[in-house]
């Protein structure tokens, strides 16, 4: 079967994964005015490309920013990177928990979705470092 833009096709990198303080990395999207918010989406979709997830980490910061100017590809962008992270969640055996529609509706208040997103990614890279440790 071919693999899917979500499908995770081969581990690219095996250090990736930083699990990072949620609640920190939405005060630093605050205080930053978004600057750090766009940071972040840049880098948790290179987490997650480098994982082996299909996806263009510049893509979807551009959907983010300048793309949030528009509104529709930023909720397509916060959407999809749910998404991943759920894919991400089952592939180290988890429950995916990360809720697509939570994380684009969350990016409609104050950021939200910065701490939502890195909640659920810290799930999925806690796991993980449990599996590699066992």
């Amino acid at each position: 079967m071919a693999a899917t833009h979500h499908e995770p096709t081969a581990r690219q990198n095996p250090d990736t994964g930083v699990t990072r303080p949620p609640w920190i990395q939405w005060v630093l999207g605050l205080v930053t005015f978004g600057i750090y918010a766009a940071f972040q989406h840049y880098r948790v979709n290179r987490e997650l490309r480098d994982f082996g997830v299909d996806v263009d980490p510049a893509k979807a910061l551009l959907a983010f920013f300048p793309g949030g100017l528009v509104l529709v590809p930023y909720l397509v962008t916060n959407y999809r990177t749910g998404e991943r992270i759920a894919v991400v969640q089952e592939t180290v055996g988890l429950t995916a928990t990360s809720k697509p529609e939570i994380s684009a509706l969350a990016s409609l208040v104050a950021l939200l979705q910065v701490p939502y997103q890195q909640a659920e990614l810290n799930r999925a890279w806690a796991a993980e470092a449990e599996g590699l440790s066992t």
